[in-house]
C-alpha cells in the first residue's frame, strides 16, 4: 500500500483548482501560485480522507446525507 497515493488532504484539491478557474495561471508565475495555494492550504484545517466520501464525517448530522 502507498499510502501518498490513497491519503489526501480533502482541501487540496480544491485549492489547487482555484488559480486556473480565476485565471490566475495566465498571469502568475507556477511558483507564485505554489506559495498561494500553501498559504491558503495552511489557513484551513486539515481533513485527510482516504475517500471522498470520508469527508462527511466531518460534516454536522444534519449535512450528512
Amino acid at each position: 500500500m502507498k499510502l501518498d497515493d490513497e491519503i489526501h488532504n480533502y482541501y487540496e484539491h480544491l485549492i489547487l483548482e482555484l488559480p486556473t478557474e480565476l485565471g490566475l495561471n495566465s498571469t502568475k508565475s507556477s511558483d507564485c501560485l505554489a506559495d498561494l495555494c500553501c498559504l491558503v492550504l495552511n489557513q484551513e484545517p486539515p481533513r485527510y480522507i482516504r475517500y471522498e466520501g470520508d469527508m462527511a464525517f466531518y460534516f454536522p448530522q444534519s449535512e450528512r446525507n
